[in-house]
């Protein structure tokens, strides 16, 4: 019983990170600066080996914002490590 309980979990959590990393593409470009920021650090902390998180993220790295620009440099050093 503890077994199907874990992998119904694990099966939960991959579909809510799934459908997260989907929100999140659609939702950063087109959110207000304090919201970018809000993303850019969660992205920081759920590595997603993912070509298109990194492309967005690449996206903000020119932003007039320069707490989002330092987040987004910091973020994508916890990607580069994580995928090499």
């Amino acid at each position: 019983m503890l077994r199907g309980l874990c992998e119904q979990a694990l099966g939960f959590e991959n579909h809510f990170l799934a459908k997260y990393k989907e929100y999140v593409l659609t939702q950063l470009p087109q959110e207000k600066p304090f919201a970018q920021l809000y993303y850019v650090k969660q992205l920081g902390q759920l590595i997603y080996p993912d070509q298109a998180i990194a492309a967005a993220l690449k996206m903000l790295q020119n932003s007039s914002n320069a707490e989002i620009r330092f987040a987004v440099a910091e973020t994508l050093q916890y990607y580069n490590l994580a995928i090499n």
